[in-house]
């Protein structure tokens, strides 16, 4: 009867127990990251600029600021280890963009994956769509830096 005991509390260990990707995000996602942003919009136009966005890790959260093409906003995102998402809403607030004087750029779903080293590397892709001006487009966006 024991040797039953023994297996089945090993079975539920294995199926319930605690596993690597439910463990704390790497802390090395907190810091300034300096690097390059692409906004791309489904026709082939965009814009890429120096960005520095910067992290803050607490647990299985993190947030990412400085998100926005006016260095505003924030990103929840939540992970374990190297890599963390957003899902959701967010949005930009209004700014010029290829043109147009007013634009809302929009963030409904992020990944962001860590590379530690020296330096590390922190990138991080989204998508969500832009408006403004009449028009409305999907938008991509990319973000690539070191710390």
């Amino acid at each position: 009867m024991l040797h039953v005991s023994a297996v089945a509390c090993a079975a539920l260990l294995v199926g319930c127990g605690p596993s690597a990707a439910t463990g704390p995000l790497n802390p090395l996602f907190g810091g300034t990251w300096y690097g390059t942003a692409t906004q791309a919009l489904s026709d082939g136009n965009g814009t890429t600029y120096s960005a520095q966005w910067i992290g803050a890790v607490s647990g299985n959260l993190a947030t990412l600021t400085a998100v926005c093409l006016d260095a505003t906003g924030s990103l929840p995102l939540t992970g374990s280890g190297d890599s963390a998402t957003f899902s959701g809403n967010y949005s930009c607030p209004p700014v010029a963009f290829l043109g147009c004087s007013s634009v809302v750029l929009s963030y409904s779903m992020a990944t962001a994956t860590l590379v530690p080293g020296t330096p590390s590397h922190l990138s991080v892709v989204a998508s969500g769509n832009v408006a403004g001006c009449q028009v409305t487009d999907t938008l991509a966006t990319t973000f690539v830096g070191d710390n």
